[in-house]
């Protein structure tokens, strides 16, 4: 129901990634913090606030040893799956042999809301809006040094396929 909340008008009607990523914004503050005050008005709304992960990286720092924690780049993900999976298979311990298996993907359900890519107006607005703490975030994971695996340096946001100002559907 949170969820549904966030992606749905009062209708129930889908949001556009455009409309979408408006409503994220409002809760977002110049320097990149959350809105505390949207969200006491609307505390359902918290999850807004999740694309700020220097905040939530720093507060399981302090309870969590940084070797217990590895940060992850999607982008390595896309580009290098084996390489991504052989960083989770050392973290957690399990043998160079678990990595051959093929990740298989699993949000194969077409819809006209999907998207390849948003649009280059809205993908700069939310590159502006969490430039703060995104460079936050990048300070953070250059000070912290374990585990060993971990991505080094953390490859920073880029705009992708950013050439015409029109979401691609799929």
């Amino acid at each position: 129901k949170m969820f549904g909340n966030d992606i749905a008008e009062e209708g129930g009607n889908l949001l556009s990634f455009e409309e979408y990523a408006d409503r994220t914004l409002e809760f977002i503050n110049p320097n990149g913090s959350c809105r505390e005050e949207k969200l006491k008005a609307r505390p359902y709304f918290y999850q807004n606030c999740f694309g700020l992960y220097a905040s939530h990286l720093k507060r399981w720092m302090t309870a969590f040893n940084s070797s217990n924690i590895l940060v992850l780049s999607y982008e390595e993900l896309v580009r290098d799956e084996e390489q991504f999976k052989w960083r989770v298979h050392s973290f957690l311990g399990f043998d160079k042999e678990l990595v051959l298996e093929k990740m298989e993907r699993v949000n194969l359900k077409k819809s006209e809301h999907k998207l390849d890519f948003p649009s280059c107006s809205v993908q700069s607005k939310l590159a502006s809006a969490f430039r703060p703490t995104n460079e936050e975030l990048y300070n953070l994971l250059r000070t912290k040094r374990l585990p060993i695996m971990e991505q080094r340096p953390f490859p920073e946001f880029v705009i992708s396929n950013c050439t015409a100002d029109s979401s691609r559907r799929r």
